[in-house]
């Protein structure tokens, strides 16, 4: 049975190597309810726990504001965890033509 989840879609750009945002999930990870990160080059969707977490305490307790500059760009409720990969991917087709860098 597919699982469902919050997903958190936030565009990310680091305030001096804008090209690298890699390192944004630890931060990510540290926060209590986050169960994982995905990254498409500027895109970072965020799988969370909505009884332990929301989207913003974990812009808040990530302390990801100071390190990048981050745009959130959608929140979904109750998605099925098959249709996270998919979703980033259509995300993938749009204009700025984001590529898959990294998958946890």
């Amino acid at each position: 049975m597919d699982q469902r989840v919050n997903v958190l879609v936030l565009k990310v750009k680091g305030k001096g190597c804008k090209g690298y945002i890699v390192p944004s999930k630890r931060l990510f990870l540290n926060v209590k309810g986050v169960k994982g990160v995905q990254i498409l080059d500027y895109l970072v969707a965020i799988i969370y726990d909505g009884n332990i977490t929301s989207p913003s305490k974990i812009l808040s307790e990530s302390n990801v504001r100071e390190f990048y500059n981050v745009k959130v760009i959608s929140t979904y409720y109750n998605m099925l965890l098959s249709d996270v990969r998919k979703h980033l991917e259509k995300l993938s087709s749009l204009p700025g033509n984001f590529k898959l860098r990294t998958t946890l």
